[in-house]
């Protein structure tokens, strides 16, 4: 077959296809197992990141290691996170078999919500949903929620630290988001994060977190009010909407109460 010819011409083109395609493939199975470990591990110094559990060194940073990681979730270790789930609609925590059991059979069954209750807009809501409970000393000291919601352009999600009562906001960071750089991106700067700390999530019984243009009331650390995002109002209604409906009674919020409580 003349190499200039067509059918030379597809028939190389369709080799190298397939031997890139292979390639390729091959590379992606074998690191697998690699970017799944590297993507818990990014999960949980997230976690550790609003734990209360590590300090910022005197540069003002946030150094989390891998050593960190393990120490903070060993079980045996007084200062440690532990994972565990919530049933939403009761509140009631549960084991891992059983989360695990449900999703096996269920195979990803969630529930539609209608558009006024679905104030997060997420695609659809979970029977179980995932908490840490922060312990210092071996007493709890915090827990830590699983939030997401649409911003701008993506899907924020992230942990929302609480005291162990359920009602005051000790942190709050985001794991993954493809928000604007320097606008809704500031999601990420470590100035706004620090607004949230103290703020009170609740008036009475309901989530009371507003998100303000320009600058919330000075002097008032407990009205559940923070700085706007200049620039990002849609990112940050997003974050507002995710938190009060993480927050409400089709989110955390039967669970919330069982803290409140005491239990």
């Amino acid at each position: 077959m003349a190499q200039r010819s067509n059918g030379y011409i597809i028939g190389f083109a369709t080799a190298v296809c397939v031997v890139c395609s292979v390639f390729v493939s091959g590379a992606a199975l074998s690191l697998k197992d690699k970017q799944l470990a590297n993507a818990e591990l990014d999960l949980k110094k997230n976690v550790i990141s609003v734990s209360g559990l590590k300090t910022a060194g005197e540069d003002g940073q946030l150094v989390i290691t891998p050593e960190d990681v393990d120490t903070f979730f060993k079980p045996e270790s007084a200062d440690r996170v532990e994972l565990g789930y919530v049933e939403l609609k009761t509140g009631s925590l549960t084991d891992e078999a059983t989360v695990t059991a449900y999703r096996s059979a269920n195979k990803g069954k969630c529930e539609e919500l209608p558009a006024k209750e679905n104030i997060a807009k997420i695609s659809c809501l979970p029977k179980y949903k995932e908490v840490f409970k922060v312990y210092k000393n071996n007493s709890v000291e915090r827990i830590i929620l699983n939030v997401e919601g649409k911003g701008l352009w993506s899907t924020l999600k992230g942990f929302l630290a609480m005291s162990k009562d359920g009602q005051i906001i000790q942190g709050l960071t985001f794991y993954s988001h493809a928000e604007t750089p320097g606008l809704g991106g500031e999601v990420d700067n470590p100035k706004w994060k620090k607004l949230w700390e103290g703020e009170k999530a609740f008036n009475g019984n309901e989530p009371q977190i507003k998100i303000v243009k320009g600058a919330a009331p000075s002097g008032v650390s407990t009205d559940g009010k923070i700085d706007g995002l200049s620039g990002a109002t849609l990112t940050s209604n997003g974050v507002e909407y995710l938190l009060n409906f993480w927050l409400g009674p089709k989110g955390y919020g039967p669970y919330v109460k069982t803290l409140s409580k005491g239990s």
